[in-house]
């Protein structure tokens, strides 16, 4: 369960945004919640299905369903 403090809108916009573009950048995921990487980093980390695969530049984003 995701604590309260996450915002919904923002864990919805942040898996939207994967499914649509694996290759998605903790950078553009902040621009579109308005909110810093380190807290899309949070965010990810607390939904926990959320994985990365690869390394850096040559890795992609994957939600466990």
């Amino acid at each position: 369960a995701l604590p309260i403090y996450v915002p919904h809108e923002d864990i919805d916009i942040i898996v939207s945004m994967i499914r649509n573009n694996p290759n998605v950048t903790r950078n553009e995921m902040a621009s579109a919640i308005n909110k810093s990487t380190k807290t899309v980093q949070r965010i990810i980390n607390k939904h926990g299905k959320i994985i990365y695969v690869g390394s850096g530049d040559n890795g992609h984003w994957k939600i466990k369903e």
